[in-house]
């Protein structure tokens, strides 16, 4: 548990720092994206069941392929370390 605190906390403070550079190239879409990775792991931390692993993944890859974010390696390696089985 406290591995999955740690994790949730340090992608809150690059997500603020990564949405500060993504302004820049693309406000919205960045943003939005971003958004959407902290609500998907929210809801994978209260319940780690595969349907929110599936979701928070989906929004990882989604963000990461998102032109204007500076650092894609941090959440490149949230997600490498993601697994997810039924």
């Amino acid at each position: 548990m406290k591995k999955v605190l740690l994790f949730g906390a340090i992608t809150l403070l690059a997500a603020g720092f990564l949405t500060v550079s993504c302004e820049k190239d693309n406000p919205v879409s960045c943003t939005q994206k971003l958004l959407e990775v902290s609500s998907a792991q929210s809801a994978y931390i209260v319940d780690d069941s595969y349907e929110n692993c599936i979701a928070y993944k989906n929004a990882l890859e989604d963000y990461i392929n998102c032109d204007g974010i500076t650092d894609k390696a941090i959440y490149q390696g949230y997600l490498d370390n993601l697994t997810c089985t039924p």
